[in-house]
């Protein structure tokens, strides 16, 4: 679901191993956040995240209990506060305890010549900036292609307009059309533009 050239990157350039946590939930219809979306009608919403909480948080914890760990560590930085929740004891916080913040681990990455990972997000996230969008739309086409269906899709079947657009103003087949009337940016270099900022889902 990663939206920004993971195939550039991979995780296993500084010996970590990825792992997939499968649903074993009740909800036993939903392989995929897109698939779920797509057969209810649904987008993931800015304002309610039911996607973080029940595909990311739900199953992150149902994965811990059964695997009998004690405590999972998040990769949350000294400069995200409000995302740091001490209360819950299976929780801990490396970076925060080091006092890193985002540039500090970018800047160890680049001490150990590994090339920084790119933001990941779900290409269909309801909150990426309009330079986000843009990247996925001349990057990425199959992608935004596939997140202006789960649009359309919520549209019809909800019989209302819908939205990822957090303010509800331009779907995502209103901002090709601005995409492409846009042509070259003549003195812009995209990837200077690429924010490393949080994931707004909250983990």
């Amino acid at each position: 679901l990663l939206s920004r050239h993971t195939k550039d990157w991979d995780p296993t350039m500084i010996g970590i191993a990825g792992k997939t946590v499968h649903d074993k939930s009740l909800i036993v219809d939903r392989p995929t956040l897109e698939g779920f979306c797509l057969k209810h009608g649904l987008i993931p919403l800015e304002a309610v995240r039911w996607c973080s909480v029940n595909f990311k948080r739900v199953l992150l914890e149902a994965y811990r209990i059964e695997h009998g760990i004690e405590v999972t560590l998040q990769g949350i930085g000294s400069d995200e506060p409000t995302r740091v929740h001490y209360d819950d004891p299976t929780v801990r916080y490396p970076l925060v305890d080091w006092g890193w913040r985002r540039r500090d681990c970018i800047a160890y990455i680049v001490a150990q010549g590994v090339p920084i990972p790119p933001k990941s997000s779900c290409f269909f996230c309801p909150a990426p900036s309009l330079n986000v969008r843009r990247e996925l739309w001349k990057d990425h086409p199959e992608l935004y292609e596939r997140a202006a269906e789960m649009e359309r899709n919520a549209s019809l079947r909800n019989h209302k307009r819908a939205t990822l657009d957090p303010r509800g103003i331009f779907t995502l087949d209103d901002l090709r059309q601005r995409f492409e009337a846009e042509g070259p940016m003549e003195g812009f270099d995209e990837p200077d533009m690429r924010a490393y900022e949080s994931c707004i889902c909250g983990l």
